[in-house]
């Protein structure tokens, strides 16, 4: 995802004299033994508004189990939802109950979907209302989406475009909204994560979202200053 705004009214707020820390990523996926210099630009909309509203992030992702004695054999059963890890050192998490968890997996050929309750990551003491969300996936991903299992409707999807003839990731759809979306604590949240690998061997896999609720309780703060 190489562009991402906030929608009207909406912001992080920050000091003016603030440190920003970011972080940028590169992947050749196509070019055998490159060698480049890379320089990344990066652009951030700042503005001065007592009038806009504060958003606070939540980070929510898949993880899916696997076999802790034997990561690296592939499940009996494939409808299980457990994973083969890329490795256990990474992205591993255990879920209370002495069961691991991988955040990067492997997938093999062909059309497969995976899914991960998130409600947990969520931490929603009454009630959020969602106003935007970036995405993070890996080439081969089609479509990720938040899930309400209690009302067995999508809260929002994102489609994503690869191109042809090569691996990689052309577009990835955000989400923004004005109006906001209300997520409750007595609901069930899940990821689902489409993929499509149309290659011949196995690739790696990653399906998280960067939330963006509205923050009530910081902005009766901000608004009292």
């Amino acid at each position: 995802m190489e562009n991402f705004s906030f929608p009207a009214g909406y912001g992080v707020p920050m000091k003016g004299n603030e440190f920003l820390y970011v972080t940028t990523q590169s992947l050749n996926h196509n070019l055998p033994d490159a060698d480049f210099w890379i320089r990344h630009e990066v652009d951030i909309k700042y503005s001065k508004s007592k009038n806009r509203k504060p958003l606070m992030s939540r980070t929510a992702f898949i993880m899916l189990p696997f076999d802790k004695s034997n990561p690296y054999k592939s499940p009996l059963d494939p409808g299980t939802n457990q994973c083969i890890p890329v490795e256990t050192k990474n992205h591993t998490y255990d879920d209370g109950k002495g069961n691991k968890l991988s955040g990067h997996w492997v997938i093999p050929s062909g059309k497969h979907t995976y899914r991960s309750s998130v409600s947990n990551q969520l931490q929603i003491q009454d009630s959020l209302r969602l106003h935007a969300a970036a995405i993070h996936v890996h080439p081969f991903a089609t479509r990720i989406s938040l899930f309400d299992k209690t009302t067995n409707k999508p809260i929002f999807a994102s489609n994503i475009v690869n191109p042809k003839g090569k691996i990689g990731l052309t577009s990835i759809d955000p989400f923004s909204s004005v109006e906001g979306i209300w997520l409750y604590k007595n609901h069930e949240y899940e990821i689902v994560l489409e993929v499509n690998n149309t290659t011949k061997t196995e690739q790696d896999m990653m399906g998280s979202m960067f939330l963006f609720f509205y923050d009530r309780e910081l902005d009766a703060l901000l608004q009292k200053k």
